[in-house]
């Protein structure tokens, strides 16, 4: 019988004790796979970041599904962010064997009811500890020898976070991923998704509509208007409407509020069937063809100033006027050379795998076709007033 090894945590942060334990975890015979499932907010720890941030930190180091489509993928370790306990009946349903994995520092009977059980032994956490909460004789040890990082918590990263920037202590490589470093500065302050802002939110400022934006230093903020200032004098305003600045305070802007919805919002539309697969076309290539010839057009001169991250999420659709805008400007750079240009290019196309997987989609090849046939045909058209780098 397949075995799949349930990995039950709040992963906040997630680190390299937890990806040591399923790696070890792995090892183990007829185990097939790993899945990390995060707990939502419980009372006990009224201040564990969102599920969505911590879905987001975790796919720094592995995939993350809200689907079934990973117990067929190659993924050997992953995560599923759906409610443990329906994960667990699914997989009990197609007749896996449900080994559970916990640390020896277990201070309570778990939840889960698993067939086989794996303790990974912890500093200062004899395995006796953990072996009497856990009525089940079929038991596999890792020994804390055979282990590198099972001293780490992440209560104990996030404390050490805010002493980082008081002692400017180095902080070890390894431990955390490093994409998850600008977070760990951040000192996991706030819930949004980006490692320089707090909080984002619809406002009303001077008698209009805003989206008011908190950054995490009044630094940030300027930094944000800088580049804001730097795209309004690019060719990125040949393309793309840019919201304008209505107030600034310290560390908060409020933007005027772009009519419309995010590209990758109109590629849900399609997927729940409110648009034809025609109008996502024509929408997509024309979007491509903005992005192409902001990023690639003859008069580009290096270096020069653009929007870094073009995902489908930071760009805006008006249908009623066929407009399209920009917004999110907290990481634009100089780019120097067309190497680093096409890398920023390719984050819209990548963009869209990356945000459907997160947000639970089963993964559709058809549709991810689909958007890159758009790319293709957005490059044939725009061909003549593109200056094509060197392969």
């Amino acid at each position: 019988m397949s075995k799949i090894v349930v990995f039950i945590g709040s992963f906040d942060p997630i680190h390299a004790g937890h990806i040591e334990c399923a790696q070890h975890a792995l090892k183990k015979e007829n185990v097939k796979k790993v899945v990390f499932l995060p707990n939502n907010q419980r009372r006990g720890k009224p201040n564990r970041a969102s599920l969505a941030l911590r879905a987001r930190w975790i796919s720094f180091s592995m995939p993350v599904y809200n689907h079934s489509g990973w117990i067929t993928s190659d993924d050997n370790i992953l995560c599923d962010t759906r409610e443990c306990d329906y994960v667990v009946d699914i997989l009990r349903d197609r007749s896996f064997c449900i080994v559970g994995l916990v640390g020896s520092d277990l201070c309570k009977p778990p939840k889960l009811i698993a067939n086989e059980w794996i303790i990974v032994e912890r500093d200062k956490y004899p395995i006796e500890n953990a072996l009497k909460f856990i009525d089940n004789k079929s038991v596999t040890i890792i020994s804390r020898q055979d282990t590198k990082w099972q001293h780490l918590s992440s209560s104990l990263i996030k404390e050490s976070a805010k002493l980082f920037k008081s002692n400017k202590a180095e902080f070890p490589r390894g431990i955390i991923h490093d994409d998850l470093m600008p977070y760990y500065e951040k000192q996991f302050l706030g819930e949004t998704l980006s490692h320089t802002t707090i909080a984002h939110s619809r406002s009303f400022i001077n008698e209009q509509d805003a989206f008011k934006i908190t950054y995490l230093f009044p630094n940030d903020a300027k930094l944000c208007l800088t580049n804001l200032a730097g795209l309004q004098h690019s060719s990125a305003v040949q393309y793309f409407t840019l919201p304008r600045v209505l107030h600034t305070q310290e560390n908060v802007i409020y933007f005027s509020i772009l009519d419309g919805i995010t590209v990758f919002d109109f590629v849900v539309s399609f997927i729940n069937e409110q648009i034809s697969e025609k109008q996502l076309e024509t929408v997509l290539i024309h979007t491509f063809k903005l992005l192409q010839k902001m990023f690639f057009s003859k008069s580009t001169l290096f270096p020069h100033v653009f929007h870094c991250d073009p995902s489908s999420k930071n760009i805006i659709y008006n249908a009623e006027k066929f407009e399209f805008g920009l917004v999110d400007f907290e990481n634009c750079k100089s780019l120097t050379d067309y190497t680093l240009t096409k890398q920023f290019y390719d984050r819209f196309l990548s963009s869209f795998e990356f945000y459907l997987r997160l947000e639970g989609f089963e993964r559709d090849e058809h549709l991810l076709k689909l958007i890159e046939n758009c790319e293709k045909k957005a490059f044939i058209e725009s061909a003549p007033y593109l200056l094509i780098p060197k392969e």
